[in-house]
């Protein structure tokens, strides 16, 4: 809590009192479904970063560096180079890394992982909607209250549903992503993309010949669901999905 509160929470992180008993929570079942899903969420941002192994693209950027003789950053430098030199130092090592043949098989475990994640968040919904108790909670139903403090909206599961629900769509191909350029009734299918990975070009991309083998013509999934669940949290949208995955 002393760690993760001040990152997750920033300016309306509050210490506990020294003095007081410490914050206890009771996982039940429900929560063992919350934590199964959490594990496939950190299994699946891994696979994908171990399909673009980033590893050479960072020591390329880092030799590059001490080869010029880049100062390393320091408080109050604010040169051309540590402003536009440390961006274009990210850029490089982002730009190395995704293109590049990726492993097709982490690909496709990300996928099954992020796929798997969704299904056993519904099982906790399903699940702690049928608790009648109210005692020291994870993630509380619209009769129960938090041990941590947050104050959930009524209604939170079922709109936090409808952002998996496009998100498994999205995976699955039966909603496309928007592309920037051509006409409307077409989008980038993401669930092909893990599925037939290929090096990505972020210039490509931008202009569009990367996105073609991914383009498709149907349905695109809209903002709905995602500016419904932001309404309902107000400025806490970013920390609840954390908390939610």
């Amino acid at each position: 809590m002393a760690i993760l509160g001040p990152v997750l929470l920033g300016w309306q992180w509050q210490a506990p009192d020294p003095a007081a008993p410490p914050l206890t929570v009771r996982f039940d079942a429900a929560d063992a479904a919350w934590l199964a899903a959490y594990t496939h969420v950190m299994s699946g941002v891994a696979n994908t970063v171990l399909a673009y192994d980033p590893a050479a693209s960072i020591d390329r950027v880092i030799a590059a560096r001490a080869a010029i003789r880049v100062a390393p950053p320091s408080p109050g430098n604010y040169s051309f180079d540590a402003s536009f030199g440390q961006f274009l130092d990210a850029f490089a090592m982002l730009e190395g890394a995704v293109n590049q043949p990726p492993d097709a098989a982490r690909a496709t475990a990300a996928k099954d992982h992020f796929l798997s994640m969704i299904a056993e968040n519904r099982r906790f919904w399903s699940l702690v909607a049928l608790e009648t108790d109210n005692t020291l909670e994870w993630i509380p139903n619209d009769r129960q209250t938090s041990a941590l403090g947050l104050e959930l909206p009524a209604g939170t599961g079922d709109t936090w549903l409808g952002v998996l629900a496009d998100g498994e769509a999205l995976l699955q191909g039966r909603l496309l992503i928007p592309y920037w350029r051509g006409p409307t009734g077409q989008g980038i299918n993401l669930g092909r993309m893990f599925d037939d990975p290929a090096p990505m070009s972020i210039i490509g991309w931008a202009q569009g010949w990367a996105a073609v083998p991914y383009l498709e013509h149907g349905p695109v999934v809209t903002a709905t669901s995602l500016r419904r669940f932001e309404a309902l949290m107000g400025g806490d949208a970013g920390l609840m999905m954390v908390f939610l995955n």
